[in-house]
């Protein structure tokens, strides 16, 4: 068994690996880390690029000219979790707006719960008067 000693890789720089094949880990656009490994075989072989979990839209794509570089020559390896027609799922931005407005709506709504408690407990314990009907101040 060989084992091999884990270190640090700058994301976009090659490491090389016995038998003279480089390798290139890149972006992968997923999760903070996540990254794609682009083999760089010897003698004029074409390079591999193995996706693995990777978001590759055209915008992240265009913006790394390491993957410009493989573009029409390199072997592509697709993880296909997803590949599957049956799965759509909606743009990645639309889906942050989404969260962002359930975030929001849960903020305020704790927000507006959170007033109606304190104006209750200053209005049973301190004798200030609040400006919130019974029924506002029970819901």
């Amino acid at each position: 068994m060989h084992v091999v000693s884990l270190h640090h890789i700058q994301c976009c720089t090659c490491c090389c690996w016995p038998a003279g094949t480089r390798l290139q880990f890149v972006d992968a656009n997923h999760c903070p880390g996540a990254a794609m490994v682009v083999a760089h075989p010897p003698g004029g072989l074409p390079p591999v690029l193995h996706t693995g979990d990777a978001r590759l839209t055209r915008e992240a794509t265009q913006q790394q000219p390491a993957l410009q570089a493989l573009v029409g020559r390199a072997v592509l390896v697709l993880d296909t979790t997803y590949a599957d027609p049956s799965y759509c799922f909606p743009p990645q931005q639309q889906v942050l707006e989404w969260v962002l407005r359930a975030v929001q709506v849960g903020v305020a709504g704790w927000l507006v719960a959170w007033h109606k408690l304190v104006a209750a407990l200053l209005s049973r314990k301190c004798t200030i008067p609040c400006n919130m009907g019974k029924q506002q101040l029970a819901a």
